[in-house]
């Protein structure tokens, strides 16, 4: 079973929403610019900075979470905190997927 279908099977139909808004987004703000669909080639140098900008992000929705309920006791923005984890590590496993990593495969022996 590869990751999507783990969210589908625990999470339902709005996992599958969250993850075409997030590609859709992505796409349009341009965060897969390192890959050329036409050709199939990727720009590493910017790859390697999309990278360093997704992990960044994800980062910072993680502490953003964690203070809501460590540091404000407030439920409804851990929610929002867990979103938006969500949305910046699915953008990343798409990033690695379209470089060549075998995201799937590698959710199966983990």
């Amino acid at each position: 079973m590869n990751i999507a279908e783990n969210l589908i099977v625990k999470s339902g139909d709005s996992v599958i929403d969250l993850i075409d808004n997030t590609n859709r987004f992505n796409m349009l703000a341009g965060n897969f610019g390192f890959y050329n669909k036409e050709t199939s080639e990727i720009n590493r140098a910017v790859l390697i900075e999309k990278l360093k900008s997704q992990t960044k992000c994800i980062l910072e929705e993680a502490q953003e979470a964690y203070d809501a309920i460590h540091v404000n006791n407030d439920p409804e923005a851990l929610l929002d905190g867990c979103v938006d984890v969500m949305v910046t590590v699915y953008g990343l496993a798409t990033m690695l997927g379209l470089s060549g990593f075998d995201v799937d495969a590698a959710s199966d022996t983990t």
